[in-house]
């Protein structure tokens, strides 16, 4: 068994959900293993493709992108949804800032 997915089985017998963090690789080996995964920049690279085996699954993929990369919320949202992410744009240094896909989406709607 995988270390990854020791840890799992582990979080799992205890009754937690547990993710996989920007490990997008081995996501086909280890979707039933994992609950969720979390991804950084992978919509800035190029790779959110990697993720298809939890959406399939029917499972959650967070993706977070940072503004320094060059990333807009409009940009992010919009490819996050062709992707099927639930997505947000952060700064690097990780504070409060935050502008999730699901206020962008609110803020239009409500005008």
């Amino acid at each position: 068994m995988l270390p990854l997915a020791c840890r799992s089985h582990q979080a799992h017998a205890r009754g937690l959900a547990i993710g996989l963090k920007n490990d997008a690789e081995q996501a086909a080996e280890l979707v039933g293993d994992f609950d969720w995964i979390l991804v950084e920049s992978c919509l800035a690279e190029g790779w959110c493709g990697l993720t298809a085996p939890f959406r399939r699954a029917g499972k959650p993929v967070f993706a977070i992108e940072y503004v320094e990369r060059g990333m807009t919320e409009a940009r992010v949202c919009r490819e996050a949804r062709r992707f099927g992410l639930s997505a947000q744009l952060k700064r690097r240094e990780l504070d409060a800032w935050s502008r999730p896909c699901w206020r962008v989406r609110a803020q239009t709607i409500g005008r």
